[in-house]
């Protein structure tokens, strides 16, 4: 480019001199032939003719012209831009806040939805997933997977993974914490093509043999929290459940793990602490390697060259199915489908992607107001230089030409509206990238200004750009020189360009109005959430969560560990009761089986359904205040011995057992499972998210179907936290190694971890509805205001045969107000779709009611006309002997 200009500036300079050779030349002729100097000069530049039309000519040979008037046209308006500084600062202000909002909602969703993978060829990269009639898309487990991988041509390499909770500790003498990490297979991070930026990955016999894989590589934030980004982390020893584990490297900055939220803080061979050969109390596996059962694995391939989705897909069919007549007992009806990353995120959180879209097509109209606002701002400027551009097209200037030079101040405004708004997002992704859930799980909402949101910001910043200013540029260059050319313009304005400042008014209102609706849903659906009785108590609730398994627990170990662990913590001061259960409501930790109910008849071959489960002990119900509506709840005496006993909630009877008493009902827990008597019907509570739909639900006795990791539910007398210093020593008592995960109370976790979300969700709704409002003020107040100044002289002639001051004030008002309604009634009319939108992808949003039909409307009516009551103030004390001596 430098090169370029120097090369160009000689041109310059080449031409002039030629030019001004030929002139000199021509001068000396005319002397010559006996005129004088000045004579002579005079009649070499008639000769010549136009010195700059001679250089335009010789320029667009040269080429590149169209850059350099580019160049031209931006300086030009950027000295526009400077003599009119109200104008300028409230267009880019007004542009700054809609891309600055557009630019932030879009890198939550980026953050949380669109963001692929950084890895080698994301794009190229699928998930193997498991299907079947009660569970439409579920995990693989580890033996079916090797199985696909051994037996399948159409695969390059296969890969599989899953998260695990486990004690960690620095040294082999600390006491262990809860830590979220990764189990992965061979070649893991070669498939991926992520390179450690310290030490390596996994090497295979690392990976395939347990006794040999006792390494770990550290996330890249874990290192630098954990270790303080100490190069010589490498070779270091420390402790992972019962393992003394070698670190061998340190994953890159850009790699966070295989989800957009969890973010592992290791990463460790699959073989890790397993027990290959043993087995459980109840006959089972111990090893979740051995078990076909366990489809705890997700399994990432990448295609093999030249296979295609559809080829590799029919393979793994027939894989599948040779595999379901090897393993009919576990593999029944089960087969396997791929999945692209965006379809994987899609099915493991089915809300997310309808809300994120939601969002932006919000934040998306929130820039079309912007945009109208400021084309109305446009063509008030181009009207205020009506007398400049008809000069310049009067002149010779091509409409083309004078298009794209106002184009150019649209694309100045754009361009500096989006530097400002890039700082505006830069803060909101600050604030987004704050929010932190309140559990152990390493969840974090990845927000940030990377080249992807600032691509984003610029493109919207060109489109913006286009989309306010072409029209205002268009119609400015086709200016009537007549009029224009005149030296004063008294007279009324033309009705077109009135018209279309109104249409723009009242699109901006329209949009603003379904902005605030929207908000209003959302304020309403809040609402009904702070109020909602989620089914369960929340206050003076504190959880800690443990399992002894993860430091070499037996099972009998375990049973011992949880029973003395009630006891005590029961007898502790201002303890009124203690529960244990598997989960708890909006932690994702509940199981889901497969469930058979007696007499229901399932559809055609499906051999039950998939519902989520919970294993609770007898104090459950009581502790955590879920209602018994009838039967009972668990008992001491529903032991391992005694019949199988479960509950289940209303809805789940309702479903199942309509128009009978569930009480004495029965249901297996998987298709081959012994019989499980109803014992009680408990009420139906929130269990995922607190605006889901009633959910069915079951509760088995935590004697009968033991696990080792539980949560520990105590209910205190006054503030819980208080107790958790006393149960954290009985804990230490009891066994001084096991990791205490998730201390808090559920107060907490159910407000910022539950109700926070939502409230983020209205806090964005309601400024994008809040900011559309204000532009629409904006617009409004312009347009009045334009058309008073306009309409002086009218104002005068009617006041001087005989209109009151009053009569003005109503009339301007008038004018307004029927903007005002006819942009409420286009409102409203967007809105009714929009609502059905919103209560499809955001659950618990309700239909429109009527307080937000009257309120919304009502209330910006109001605004609107208080906006204006300034400009036809103005309009009345208009004094009409001045305005008539104007003429």
């Amino acid at each position: 480019m430098w090169r370029w200009k120097r090369a160009r500036e000689r041109q310059e300079d080449d031409l002039t001199a030629e030019i001004q050779t030929h002139l000199d030349l021509e001068e000396a002729e005319h002397r010559g032939n006996g005129l004088r100097p000045r004579d002579a000069r005079v009649a070499a530049l008639r000769a010549f003719g136009n010195v700059t039309l001679v250089q335009e000519h010789v320029r667009d040979v040269w080429g590149w012209t169209m850059f350099e008037q580019l160049v031209q046209d931006v300086r030009y308006a950027a000295r526009t831009l400077q003599r009119s500084p109200g104008f300028g600062f409230a267009a880019v202000l007004s542009v700054a806040m809609g891309i600055g909002m557009n630019s932030a909602i879009f890198s939550l969703a980026d953050a949380l939805v669109f963001r692929p993978l950084a890895v080698r060829d994301p794009h190229g990269l699928f998930a193997v997933r498991s299907t079947s009639p009660e569970t439409p898309f579920s995990g693989i487990s580890y033996l079916d997977f090797k199985d696909i991988r051994e037996r399948n041509h159409s695969f390059e390499s296969l890969i599989a993974h899953r998260l695990a909770v486990l004690p960690f500790a620095k040294s082999l003498d600390a006491v262990p914490q809860m830590r979220m990490g990764m189990k992965v297979s061979r070649d893991f991070f070669q498939v991926l093509g992520v390179d450690p930026i310290l030490g390596r990955g996994f090497l295979p016999e690392e990976t395939d043999i347990p006794a040999r894989g006792a390494v770990a590589v550290l996330s890249f934030g874990f290192w630098q929290t954990e270790f303080g980004g100490d190069p010589r982390v490498v070779g270091r020893t420390i402790q992972i459940g019962q393992a003394s584990v070698t670190i061998v490297g340190v994953a890159p900055r850009a790699f966070t793990g295989m989800d957009p939220i969890i973010q592992p803080f290791f990463y460790v061979p699959a073989t890790l602490g397993e027990k290959p050969g043993q087995t459980s109390e109840a006959g089972v596996a111990a090893s979740v390697l051995e078990r076909r059962d366990d489809l705890g694995f997700i399994v990432r391939a990448r295609l093999a060259t030249g296979v295609t989705r559809a080829q590799a897909q029919a393979e793994l069919a027939s894989v599948t199915r040779s595999l379901e007549e090897q393993y009919p007992d576990t593999n029944r009806r089960r087969g396997a489908t791929l999945r692209s990353e965006r379809e994987l995120r899609s099915e493991q959180a089915p809300a997310l992607l309808p809300s994120m879209l939601l969002l932006l097509g919000l934040s998306a109209l929130v820039l079309v107001i912007v945009c109208a606002n400021v084309a109305n701002l446009f063509l008030s400027k181009a009207r205020a230089r009506s007398r400049e551009i008809a000069i310049r097209l009067a002149i010779g200037a091509g409409q083309f030409r004078l298009v794209r030079q106002l184009l150019a101040e649209s694309l100045v405004v754009a361009v500096a509206g989006g530097t400002a708004g890039v700082a505006l997002a830069f803060a909101a992704v600050r604030y987004l990238g704050s929010i932190r859930i309140p559990t152990d799980t390493p969840m974090v909402i990845a927000v940030q200004m990377d080249g992807r949101v600032l691509v984003f910001s610029g493109l919207i910043a060109v489109l913006s750009a286009f989309a306010f200013g072409l029209a205002p540029a268009w119609q400015a260059g086709r200016a009537d020189l007549v009029s224009a050319l005149k030296r004063t313009d008294v007279g009324a304005p033309r009705r077109g360009r009135i018209i279309g400042r109104q249409t723009l008014v009242v699109a901006q209102i329209a949009m603003s109005l379904v902005l605030l609706v929207a908000a209003g849903l959302m304020l309403e659906a809040f609402a009904k959430m702070v109020v909602l009785d989620p089914g369960f108590r929340t206050d003076r609730i504190l959880m800690m969560e443990f399992d002894p398994a993860a430091i070499g627990y037996s099972d009998l170990q375990t049973r011992e560990f949880y029973r003395e662990l009630a006891a005590r913590a029961g007898a502790l001061p201002g303890v009124q009761s203690v529960a244990l259960s598997r989960a708890i409501p909006f932690r994702p930790s509940f199981t889901d089986a497969v469930i058979v109910p007696e007499g229901f008849e399932l559809p055609a071959g499906q051999d039950g359904v998939t519902t989520a489960t919970n294993t609770v002990d007898a104090s459950y119900f009581v502790t955590l205040g879920v209602e018994i509506l009838r039967g009972r709840g668990f008992s001491v005496e529903d032991t391992p011995d005694s019949r199988r006993t479960g509950i289940v909630n209303e809805t789940f009877a309702a479903i199942y057992w309509p128009g009978r008493d569930p009480i004495g009902q029965r249901f297996r827990v998987g298709a081959p499972g012994p019989w499980t008597e109803v014992v009680g019907l408990a009420r139906t509570a929130k269990y995922f998210n607190i605006t889901e739909r009633p959910q069915p639900h079951v509760y088995l006795p935590l004697e009968q179907h033991r696990t080792s990791r539980l949560t520990l539910l105590v209910h205190t007398a006054g503030d819980p936290m208080s107790a958790a210093g006393p149960v954290r020593q009985v804990v230490r008592g009891l066994e001084p190694r096991l990791p205490i995960a998730n201390t808090r109370s559920l107060r907490t976790m159910y407000e910022e971890g539950v109700l926070g979300m939502q409230r983020l969700i209205l806090q964005m709704v309601s400024s994008m509805g809040l900011l559309g409002l204000c532009l629409a003020l904006v617009g409004l107040y312009g347009v009045v205001t334009y058309s008073v100044g306009r309409r002086m002289r009218e104002f005068g002639v009617r006041m001087a045969i005989g209109a009151t001051p009053s009569d003005i004030l109503r009339l301007v008002l008038k004018e307004a107000t029927v903007l005002a309604a006819v942009g409420v009634v286009l409102g409203l009319l967007l809105s009714v779709p929009l609502a059905r939108a919103l209560s499809a992808g955001l659950s618990g949003v309700g239909s429109l009611s009527g307080w937000t039909l009257i309120l919304v409307p009502a209330g910006l009516i109001i605004v609107t006309i208080a906006a204006c009551v300034g400009p036809a103030w103005r309009a009345s004390q208009v004094d009409p002997t001045l305005v008539l001596r104007l003429d």
